[in-house]
Protein backbone atom coordinates (compact mmCIF):
# COMPACT_ATOMS: atom_id res chain seq x y z
CA UNK A 1 0.00 0.00 0.00
CA UNK A 2 2.90 2.39 0.63
CA UNK A 3 3.90 1.91 -3.00
CA UNK A 4 0.47 3.00 -4.26
CA UNK A 5 0.28 5.90 -1.79
CA UNK A 6 3.07 7.64 -3.72
CA UNK A 7 1.07 7.49 -6.97
CA UNK A 8 -0.75 10.50 -8.33
CA UNK A 9 -4.56 10.49 -8.43
CA UNK A 10 -4.43 10.28 -12.22
CA UNK A 11 -2.37 7.08 -12.04
CA UNK A 12 -4.73 5.64 -9.45
CA UNK A 13 -7.71 6.44 -11.71
CA UNK A 14 -6.05 4.60 -14.60
CA UNK A 15 -5.27 1.65 -12.32
CA UNK A 16 -8.91 1.61 -11.14
CA UNK A 17 -10.14 1.48 -14.75
CA UNK A 18 -7.71 -1.36 -15.52
CA UNK A 19 -8.93 -3.32 -12.48
CA UNK A 20 -12.54 -2.66 -13.53
CA UNK A 21 -11.78 -4.15 -16.96
CA UNK A 22 -10.32 -7.37 -15.51
CA UNK A 23 -13.74 -9.09 -14.97
CA UNK A 24 -14.66 -8.35 -18.60
CA UNK A 25 -11.30 -9.73 -19.68
CA UNK A 26 -11.95 -12.87 -17.63
CA UNK A 27 -15.40 -13.31 -19.18
CA UNK A 28 -14.01 -12.89 -22.71
CA UNK A 29 -11.23 -15.40 -22.08
CA UNK A 30 -13.62 -17.87 -20.44
CA UNK A 31 -16.18 -17.58 -23.25
CA UNK A 32 -13.35 -17.84 -25.80
CA UNK A 33 -12.13 -21.08 -24.21
CA UNK A 34 -15.71 -22.40 -24.14
CA UNK A 35 -16.10 -21.50 -27.81
CA UNK A 36 -12.84 -23.31 -28.60
CA UNK A 37 -14.06 -26.41 -26.78
CA UNK A 38 -17.38 -26.19 -28.62
CA UNK A 39 -15.60 -25.88 -31.99
CA UNK A 40 -13.41 -28.87 -31.18
CA UNK A 41 -16.45 -30.95 -30.16
CA UNK A 42 -18.30 -29.90 -33.34
CA UNK A 43 -15.27 -30.72 -35.49
CA UNK A 44 -14.95 -34.12 -33.86
CA UNK A 45 -18.60 -34.90 -34.58
CA UNK A 46 -18.25 -33.80 -38.20
CA UNK A 47 -15.12 -35.80 -38.96
CA UNK A 48 -16.47 -38.87 -37.15
CA UNK A 49 -19.56 -38.66 -39.33
CA UNK A 50 -17.28 -38.59 -42.40
CA UNK A 51 -15.32 -41.58 -41.12
CA UNK A 52 -18.55 -43.50 -40.49
CA UNK A 53 -19.70 -42.66 -44.02
CA UNK A 54 -16.46 -43.99 -45.53
CA UNK A 55 -16.63 -47.05 -43.28
CA UNK A 56 -20.17 -47.75 -44.52
CA UNK A 57 -18.93 -47.68 -48.12
CA UNK A 58 -16.05 -49.99 -47.24
CA UNK A 59 -18.40 -52.41 -45.50
CA UNK A 60 -20.70 -52.33 -48.52
CA UNK A 61 -17.70 -53.15 -50.72
CA UNK A 62 -16.75 -56.03 -48.43
CA UNK A 63 -20.33 -57.36 -48.45
CA UNK A 64 -20.58 -57.20 -52.25
CA UNK A 65 -17.19 -58.90 -52.58
CA UNK A 66 -18.31 -61.62 -50.22
CA UNK A 67 -21.49 -62.21 -52.18
CA UNK A 68 -19.44 -62.35 -55.38
CA UNK A 69 -17.04 -64.94 -53.99
CA UNK A 70 -19.82 -66.96 -52.38
CA UNK A 71 -21.61 -67.11 -55.73
CA UNK A 72 -18.44 -68.15 -57.56
CA UNK A 73 -17.80 -70.84 -54.94
CA UNK A 74 -21.08 -72.55 -55.97
CA UNK A 75 -20.24 -72.70 -59.68
CA UNK A 76 -19.54 -76.23 -61.04
CA UNK A 77 -16.47 -74.92 -62.85
CA UNK A 78 -14.98 -73.84 -59.55
CA UNK A 79 -16.15 -76.95 -57.69
CA UNK A 80 -14.50 -79.09 -60.38
CA UNK A 81 -11.29 -77.00 -60.38
CA UNK A 82 -11.74 -76.33 -64.12
CA UNK A 83 -8.86 -73.87 -64.65
CA UNK A 84 -9.74 -72.99 -68.26
CA UNK A 85 -13.39 -72.27 -67.48
CA UNK A 86 -12.48 -70.38 -64.31
CA UNK A 87 -10.05 -68.15 -66.24
CA UNK A 88 -12.82 -67.18 -68.64
CA UNK A 89 -15.35 -66.52 -65.89
CA UNK A 90 -12.88 -64.50 -63.79
CA UNK A 91 -11.90 -62.33 -66.79
CA UNK A 92 -15.52 -61.58 -67.58
CA UNK A 93 -16.31 -60.61 -63.98
CA UNK A 94 -13.24 -58.38 -63.65
CA UNK A 95 -14.09 -56.63 -66.91
CA UNK A 96 -17.46 -55.75 -65.42
CA UNK A 97 -15.91 -54.77 -62.02
CA UNK A 98 -12.70 -52.77 -62.63
CA UNK A 99 -12.42 -52.10 -58.89
CA UNK A 100 -10.76 -55.50 -58.61
CA UNK A 101 -7.09 -55.81 -59.43
CA UNK A 102 -7.50 -59.54 -60.04
CA UNK A 103 -9.88 -62.40 -59.36
CA UNK A 104 -8.18 -65.74 -58.91
CA UNK A 105 -8.34 -69.16 -57.31
CA UNK A 106 -5.76 -71.33 -55.60
CA UNK A 107 -5.61 -74.82 -54.20
CA UNK A 108 -5.29 -75.29 -50.39
CA UNK A 109 -1.52 -75.62 -50.76
CA UNK A 110 -1.42 -72.08 -52.22
CA UNK A 111 -0.84 -72.88 -55.91
CA UNK A 112 -2.80 -70.57 -58.19
CA UNK A 113 -4.70 -72.47 -60.88
CA UNK A 114 -6.88 -69.73 -62.35
CA UNK A 115 -6.87 -65.94 -62.60
CA UNK A 116 -8.42 -63.04 -64.51
CA UNK A 117 -4.91 -61.97 -65.54
CA UNK A 118 -2.47 -64.01 -67.58
CA UNK A 119 0.02 -66.10 -65.62
CA UNK A 120 2.08 -69.24 -66.05
CA UNK A 121 0.33 -72.20 -64.35
CA UNK A 122 2.37 -73.62 -61.47
CA UNK A 123 4.50 -70.49 -61.22
CA UNK A 124 2.54 -68.66 -58.49
CA UNK A 125 2.18 -69.91 -54.93
CA UNK A 126 0.22 -67.90 -52.34
CA UNK A 127 0.61 -70.14 -49.31
CA UNK A 128 2.43 -67.36 -47.44
CA UNK A 129 -0.36 -64.83 -47.88
CA UNK A 130 -2.46 -63.90 -44.83
CA UNK A 131 -5.74 -64.03 -46.73
CA UNK A 132 -5.01 -67.65 -47.81
CA UNK A 133 -4.06 -68.79 -44.31
CA UNK A 134 -7.08 -67.09 -42.69
CA UNK A 135 -9.54 -68.56 -45.21
CA UNK A 136 -8.24 -72.07 -44.51
CA UNK A 137 -8.20 -71.44 -40.73
CA UNK A 138 -11.66 -69.87 -40.41
CA UNK A 139 -13.36 -71.55 -43.41
CA UNK A 140 -15.08 -68.22 -43.87
CA UNK A 141 -14.77 -64.94 -45.67
CA UNK A 142 -11.39 -63.39 -44.81
CA UNK A 143 -9.35 -60.29 -45.51
CA UNK A 144 -5.67 -59.91 -46.19
CA UNK A 145 -3.25 -57.03 -45.84
CA UNK A 146 -1.27 -54.62 -47.96
CA UNK A 147 0.45 -56.48 -50.80
CA UNK A 148 1.64 -55.95 -54.35
CA UNK A 149 -0.06 -58.66 -56.44
CA UNK A 150 2.24 -61.33 -57.84
CA UNK A 151 0.11 -61.51 -60.95
CA UNK A 152 -1.48 -58.07 -61.22
CA UNK A 153 1.65 -56.22 -59.98
CA UNK A 154 -0.76 -53.71 -58.43
CA UNK A 155 -0.90 -52.61 -54.74
CA UNK A 156 -4.03 -54.12 -53.29
CA UNK A 157 -5.80 -55.68 -50.34
CA UNK A 158 -7.29 -59.13 -50.99
CA UNK A 159 -10.45 -60.84 -49.80
CA UNK A 160 -10.80 -64.63 -49.86
CA UNK A 161 -13.55 -67.21 -49.56
CA UNK A 162 -13.02 -70.98 -49.14
CA UNK A 163 -14.56 -73.42 -51.65
CA UNK A 164 -15.91 -76.48 -49.80
CA UNK A 165 -16.91 -79.85 -51.23
CA UNK A 166 -19.88 -81.89 -50.10
CA UNK A 167 -17.89 -83.08 -47.10
CA UNK A 168 -17.10 -79.46 -46.21
CA UNK A 169 -13.50 -79.93 -47.02
CA UNK A 170 -11.56 -76.98 -48.43
CA UNK A 171 -10.78 -77.75 -52.03
CA UNK A 172 -9.94 -74.25 -53.22
CA UNK A 173 -9.72 -70.59 -52.17
CA UNK A 174 -11.26 -67.80 -54.22
CA UNK A 175 -9.42 -64.45 -54.16
CA UNK A 176 -10.58 -60.93 -55.07
CA UNK A 177 -8.00 -58.14 -54.90
CA UNK A 178 -9.22 -54.54 -54.37
CA UNK A 179 -7.15 -51.90 -56.17
CA UNK A 180 -5.95 -49.37 -53.63
CA UNK A 181 -6.20 -46.48 -56.08
CA UNK A 182 -9.94 -47.16 -56.32
CA UNK A 183 -10.27 -45.47 -52.93
CA UNK A 184 -9.92 -42.20 -54.83
CA UNK A 185 -13.54 -42.75 -55.85
CA UNK A 186 -14.45 -42.58 -52.18
CA UNK A 187 -12.72 -39.22 -51.90
CA UNK A 188 -14.56 -37.88 -54.95
CA UNK A 189 -17.82 -38.59 -53.12
CA UNK A 190 -16.69 -37.17 -49.79
CA UNK A 191 -15.06 -34.00 -51.21
CA UNK A 192 -12.93 -33.23 -48.15
CA UNK A 193 -12.31 -29.52 -47.47
CA UNK A 194 -8.81 -28.05 -47.66
CA UNK A 195 -6.69 -28.94 -44.66
CA UNK A 196 -8.32 -32.34 -44.12
CA UNK A 197 -6.46 -35.63 -44.51
CA UNK A 198 -7.84 -39.15 -44.89
CA UNK A 199 -6.10 -42.46 -44.54
CA UNK A 200 -6.85 -46.18 -44.75
CA UNK A 201 -4.62 -48.79 -43.08
CA UNK A 202 -4.53 -52.56 -42.88
CA UNK A 203 -4.32 -54.68 -39.71
CA UNK A 204 -0.57 -54.01 -39.48
CA UNK A 205 -1.21 -50.25 -39.64
CA UNK A 206 0.41 -50.05 -43.07
CA UNK A 207 -1.03 -47.26 -45.16
CA UNK A 208 -3.24 -48.53 -48.00
CA UNK A 209 -4.30 -45.09 -49.14
CA UNK A 210 -3.83 -41.48 -48.03
CA UNK A 211 -5.36 -38.26 -49.25
CA UNK A 212 -3.70 -36.02 -50.15
CA UNK A 213 -0.81 -38.16 -51.26
CA UNK A 214 2.82 -37.12 -50.97
CA UNK A 215 6.10 -38.52 -52.20
CA UNK A 216 7.12 -39.42 -48.63
CA UNK A 217 3.82 -41.10 -47.76
CA UNK A 218 2.83 -43.90 -50.13
CA UNK A 219 0.99 -47.25 -49.84
CA UNK A 220 2.88 -49.60 -47.56
CA UNK A 221 4.27 -46.81 -45.34
CA UNK A 222 3.88 -47.71 -41.64
CA UNK A 223 1.66 -45.50 -39.56
CA UNK A 224 3.82 -43.67 -36.95
CA UNK A 225 3.73 -45.23 -33.46
CA UNK A 226 2.44 -41.97 -31.95
CA UNK A 227 -0.94 -42.71 -33.56
CA UNK A 228 -1.10 -46.36 -32.60
CA UNK A 229 -0.11 -45.73 -28.97
CA UNK A 230 -2.95 -43.24 -28.49
CA UNK A 231 -5.68 -45.57 -29.74
CA UNK A 232 -6.93 -48.12 -27.13
CA UNK A 233 -6.47 -51.69 -28.31
CA UNK A 234 -10.17 -52.60 -27.98
CA UNK A 235 -11.50 -49.30 -29.34
CA UNK A 236 -13.53 -49.48 -32.55
CA UNK A 237 -13.96 -45.74 -33.11
CA UNK A 238 -13.10 -42.47 -31.40
CA UNK A 239 -10.81 -39.43 -31.50
CA UNK A 240 -7.17 -38.62 -30.93
CA UNK A 241 -5.03 -35.49 -31.17
CA UNK A 242 -1.55 -35.91 -32.58
CA UNK A 243 1.05 -34.48 -34.92
CA UNK A 244 0.31 -35.56 -38.44
CA UNK A 245 2.82 -37.23 -40.72
CA UNK A 246 3.32 -33.73 -42.15
CA UNK A 247 4.17 -32.49 -38.58
CA UNK A 248 0.92 -30.52 -38.37
CA UNK A 249 -1.16 -30.69 -35.19
CA UNK A 250 -4.44 -32.41 -36.07
CA UNK A 251 -7.63 -33.79 -34.57
CA UNK A 252 -8.36 -37.30 -35.87
CA UNK A 253 -11.48 -39.42 -35.92
CA UNK A 254 -10.95 -43.12 -36.59
CA UNK A 255 -12.94 -46.32 -37.09
CA UNK A 256 -11.71 -49.93 -37.22
CA UNK A 257 -13.55 -52.49 -39.32
CA UNK A 258 -13.82 -56.21 -38.64
CA UNK A 259 -15.38 -58.93 -40.82
CA UNK A 260 -16.58 -60.96 -37.84
CA UNK A 261 -17.41 -60.28 -34.22
CA UNK A 262 -14.54 -60.82 -31.78
CA UNK A 263 -12.09 -60.75 -34.67
CA UNK A 264 -9.23 -58.23 -34.94
CA UNK A 265 -9.81 -55.29 -37.26
CA UNK A 266 -8.65 -55.89 -40.80
CA UNK A 267 -8.87 -52.24 -41.85
CA UNK A 268 -8.75 -48.80 -40.24
CA UNK A 269 -10.10 -45.50 -41.58
CA UNK A 270 -9.11 -42.11 -40.17
CA UNK A 271 -9.80 -38.48 -41.06
CA UNK A 272 -7.81 -35.61 -39.61
CA UNK A 273 -8.29 -31.86 -39.61
CA UNK A 274 -5.80 -29.12 -38.85
CA UNK A 275 -6.50 -28.10 -35.26
CA UNK A 276 -5.62 -24.47 -35.98
CA UNK A 277 -8.07 -24.47 -38.88
CA UNK A 278 -10.79 -25.98 -36.70
CA UNK A 279 -10.19 -23.29 -34.10
CA UNK A 280 -9.70 -20.46 -36.59
CA UNK A 281 -13.17 -18.96 -36.18
CA UNK A 282 -13.10 -19.24 -32.39
CA UNK A 283 -9.59 -17.77 -32.26
CA UNK A 284 -10.58 -14.87 -34.52
CA UNK A 285 -13.63 -14.12 -32.37
CA UNK A 286 -11.44 -14.17 -29.27
CA UNK A 287 -8.93 -11.84 -30.92
CA UNK A 288 -11.70 -9.48 -32.07
CA UNK A 289 -13.21 -9.41 -28.58
CA UNK A 290 -9.83 -8.78 -26.96
CA UNK A 291 -9.02 -6.02 -29.47
CA UNK A 292 -12.42 -4.42 -28.88
CA UNK A 293 -11.93 -4.63 -25.11
CA UNK A 294 -8.43 -3.17 -25.46
CA UNK A 295 -9.72 -0.26 -27.55
CA UNK A 296 -12.55 0.33 -25.06
CA UNK A 297 -10.07 0.20 -22.18
CA UNK A 298 -7.71 2.65 -23.89
CA UNK A 299 -10.62 4.98 -24.69
CA UNK A 300 -11.81 4.80 -21.07
CA UNK A 301 -8.28 5.52 -19.81
CA UNK A 302 -7.93 8.45 -22.23
CA UNK A 303 -11.31 9.82 -21.16
CA UNK A 304 -10.43 9.32 -17.50
CA UNK A 305 -7.10 11.05 -18.03
CA UNK A 306 -8.74 14.08 -19.69
CA UNK A 307 -11.90 14.28 -17.59
CA UNK A 308 -10.15 13.24 -14.39
CA UNK A 309 -7.53 15.92 -14.90
CA UNK A 310 -10.10 18.70 -15.36
CA UNK A 311 -12.69 17.45 -12.87
CA UNK A 312 -10.52 16.05 -10.08
CA UNK A 313 -6.78 16.64 -10.45
CA UNK A 314 -6.91 20.37 -11.25
CA UNK A 315 -9.44 21.18 -8.47
CA UNK A 316 -7.36 19.18 -6.01
CA UNK A 317 -4.24 21.02 -7.14
CA UNK A 318 -6.04 24.29 -6.43
CA UNK A 319 -6.96 22.96 -2.98
CA UNK A 320 -3.35 21.94 -2.28
CA UNK A 321 -1.92 25.29 -3.44
CA UNK A 322 -4.52 27.22 -1.44
CA UNK A 323 -3.81 25.13 1.66
CA UNK A 324 -0.08 25.70 1.32
CA UNK A 325 -0.53 29.46 0.88
CA UNK A 326 -2.95 29.57 3.78
CA UNK A 327 -0.50 27.64 5.93
CA UNK A 328 2.20 30.13 4.96
CA UNK A 329 0.10 32.92 6.45
CA UNK A 330 -1.81 34.22 3.43
CA UNK A 331 -5.14 34.27 5.22
CA UNK A 332 -6.88 36.04 2.36
CA UNK A 333 -6.33 32.99 0.13
CA UNK A 334 -9.53 31.58 -1.39
CA UNK A 335 -10.23 28.55 -3.61
CA UNK A 336 -11.63 29.49 -6.99
CA UNK A 337 -14.04 26.54 -7.36
CA UNK A 338 -17.85 26.43 -7.69
CA UNK A 339 -19.55 25.67 -4.37
CA UNK A 340 -21.51 22.73 -5.80
CA UNK A 341 -23.07 19.74 -4.04
CA UNK A 342 -20.22 17.39 -4.97
CA UNK A 343 -17.45 16.56 -2.53
CA UNK A 344 -14.92 18.97 -4.03
CA UNK A 345 -17.50 21.78 -4.13
CA UNK A 346 -18.40 21.23 -0.48
CA UNK A 347 -14.74 21.03 0.45
CA UNK A 348 -14.00 24.32 -1.36
CA UNK A 349 -16.98 25.96 0.35
CA UNK A 350 -15.86 24.72 3.78
CA UNK A 351 -12.30 25.90 3.14
CA UNK A 352 -13.41 29.36 2.01
CA UNK A 353 -15.81 29.68 4.97
CA UNK A 354 -13.01 28.70 7.36
CA UNK A 355 -10.62 31.13 5.64
CA UNK A 356 -13.12 33.99 5.98
CA UNK A 357 -13.64 33.22 9.69
CA UNK A 358 -9.92 33.01 10.40
CA UNK A 359 -9.22 36.12 8.35
CA UNK A 360 -11.90 38.01 10.29
CA UNK A 361 -10.53 36.79 13.62
CA UNK A 362 -7.02 37.72 12.52
CA UNK A 363 -8.21 41.20 11.61
CA UNK A 364 -9.92 41.52 14.99
CA UNK A 365 -6.75 40.24 16.71
CA UNK A 366 -4.57 42.75 14.88
CA UNK A 367 -6.97 45.54 15.81
CA UNK A 368 -6.91 44.42 19.45
CA UNK A 369 -3.11 44.20 19.39
CA UNK A 370 -2.92 47.68 17.89
CA UNK A 371 -5.31 49.02 20.52
CA UNK A 372 -3.35 47.26 23.26
CA UNK A 373 -0.12 48.64 21.86
CA UNK A 374 -1.49 52.16 21.95
CA UNK A 375 -2.81 51.60 25.46
CA UNK A 376 0.58 50.30 26.58
CA UNK A 377 2.26 53.27 24.96
CA UNK A 378 -0.09 55.67 26.72
CA UNK A 379 0.40 53.84 30.00
CA UNK A 380 4.18 53.89 29.65
CA UNK A 381 4.10 57.57 28.74
CA UNK A 382 1.99 58.31 31.82
CA UNK A 383 4.45 56.36 33.95
CA UNK A 384 7.45 58.08 32.43
CA UNK A 385 5.87 61.52 33.00
CA UNK A 386 4.75 60.76 36.57
CA UNK A 387 6.42 62.97 39.29
CA UNK A 388 6.39 59.96 41.61
CA UNK A 389 9.24 57.52 41.43
CA UNK A 390 7.98 54.19 39.96
CA UNK A 391 9.82 50.89 39.72
CA UNK A 392 8.54 47.48 38.60
CA UNK A 393 10.45 44.45 39.88
CA UNK A 394 10.22 40.67 39.72
CA UNK A 395 9.55 38.53 42.75
CA UNK A 396 13.34 38.21 43.14
CA UNK A 397 13.69 41.96 43.24
CA UNK A 398 15.13 42.38 39.71
CA UNK A 399 14.22 45.69 38.12
CA UNK A 400 12.03 45.47 35.01
CA UNK A 401 11.03 49.10 34.63
CA UNK A 402 11.97 52.41 36.27
CA UNK A 403 10.71 55.84 35.37
CA UNK A 404 12.77 58.98 35.19
CA UNK A 405 11.67 60.16 38.60
CA UNK A 406 12.96 57.05 40.42
CA UNK A 407 16.20 57.12 38.42
CA UNK A 408 16.71 60.70 39.58
CA UNK A 409 16.03 59.62 43.16
CA UNK A 410 18.82 57.03 42.91
CA UNK A 411 21.01 59.25 40.78
CA UNK A 412 21.27 56.73 37.85
CA UNK A 413 21.30 57.71 34.25
CA UNK A 414 19.45 54.62 32.90
CA UNK A 415 17.53 51.54 33.89
CA UNK A 416 20.46 49.35 32.80
CA UNK A 417 22.73 51.15 35.21
CA UNK A 418 20.23 50.51 38.03
CA UNK A 419 19.96 46.84 37.02
CA UNK A 420 23.72 46.31 37.06
CA UNK A 421 24.10 47.91 40.48
CA UNK A 422 23.87 45.22 43.20
CA UNK A 423 20.87 45.58 45.52
CA UNK A 424 23.18 45.61 48.51
CA UNK A 425 24.81 48.79 47.23
CA UNK A 426 21.48 50.56 46.86
CA UNK A 427 20.39 50.12 50.50
CA UNK A 428 21.77 51.02 53.90
CA UNK A 429 22.74 47.92 55.87
CA UNK A 430 19.55 47.97 57.94
CA UNK A 431 17.28 48.60 54.95
CA UNK A 432 19.07 45.85 52.98
CA UNK A 433 18.39 43.40 55.83
CA UNK A 434 14.72 44.43 55.79
CA UNK A 435 14.76 44.05 51.96
CA UNK A 436 16.00 40.46 52.35
CA UNK A 437 13.19 39.68 54.77
CA UNK A 438 10.55 41.14 52.40
CA UNK A 439 12.13 39.19 49.50
CA UNK A 440 11.77 35.87 51.32
CA UNK A 441 8.16 36.64 52.24
CA UNK A 442 7.36 37.49 48.62
CA UNK A 443 8.84 34.20 47.46
CA UNK A 444 6.74 32.32 50.01
CA UNK A 445 3.65 34.38 49.17
CA UNK A 446 3.34 35.75 52.72
CA UNK A 447 1.50 38.94 53.46
CA UNK A 448 3.44 42.17 53.05
CA UNK A 449 2.22 45.62 54.10
CA UNK A 450 1.33 47.96 51.22
CA UNK A 451 3.49 50.75 52.66
CA UNK A 452 6.87 50.78 54.37
CA UNK A 453 9.93 53.02 54.97
CA UNK A 454 13.41 52.43 53.53
CA UNK A 455 16.78 54.18 53.41
CA UNK A 456 18.63 54.07 50.09
CA UNK A 457 22.15 54.91 49.00
CA UNK A 458 22.31 57.07 45.90
CA UNK A 459 24.89 56.69 43.20
CA UNK A 460 26.80 59.62 44.65
CA UNK A 461 26.77 57.95 48.09
CA UNK A 462 24.17 60.13 49.69
CA UNK A 463 21.49 58.48 51.82
CA UNK A 464 17.87 59.30 51.28
CA UNK A 465 14.77 58.27 53.24
CA UNK A 466 11.86 57.03 51.10
CA UNK A 467 8.25 56.16 51.82
CA UNK A 468 7.32 53.20 49.60
CA UNK A 469 3.87 52.28 48.34
CA UNK A 470 3.78 48.64 47.22
CA UNK A 471 1.27 47.22 44.69
CA UNK A 472 1.25 43.60 43.46
CA UNK A 473 0.69 43.45 39.66
CA UNK A 474 0.83 39.64 39.20
CA UNK A 475 0.49 36.75 41.63
CA UNK A 476 3.51 35.22 43.26
CA UNK A 477 3.22 32.06 41.19
CA UNK A 478 3.64 34.22 38.03
CA UNK A 479 6.96 35.50 39.46
CA UNK A 480 6.10 39.11 38.75
CA UNK A 481 5.26 42.07 41.07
Amino acid sequence: MKFFSSWSIQKKLLLLIFVAVLPALGIILFSGLERRESEIASTKRDILHLVQSLAAQQEQLAVSTRLLLQTLAQLPEVQNIDAKACNRIFRDIQAQNPIYSTISAATPDGNMFAASAAFTPGSVNLADRKHIRDAIRTRDFSAGEYIVGRVSRVPSINFTYPVLDKNRKVIAILIAGIKLDKYKEFMAQVNLPEGFVMGITDHKNLILYRFPGTEDIHPGTPLPPRYIQKIPVDSKEGYIEALGMDSMSRIYAYKRLSLHDNEPAYLGIYIGVDKNMALHQANMELVYNLVFLGIACLFAMLLASIAGNSMIVEPLDKLVVATQRFGAGELRTRIDLPHGEDELGRLAKSFNTMAVMLDTKDLERRKAEDSLSRSEENFRRSLDDSPLGLRIVTIEGETIYANRAILDVYGYDSVEEMKTTPSKNRYTPQSYAEFQIRLEKRKRGDYLPPEYEINIVRKDGKIRHLHVFRKELLSVKDSFR
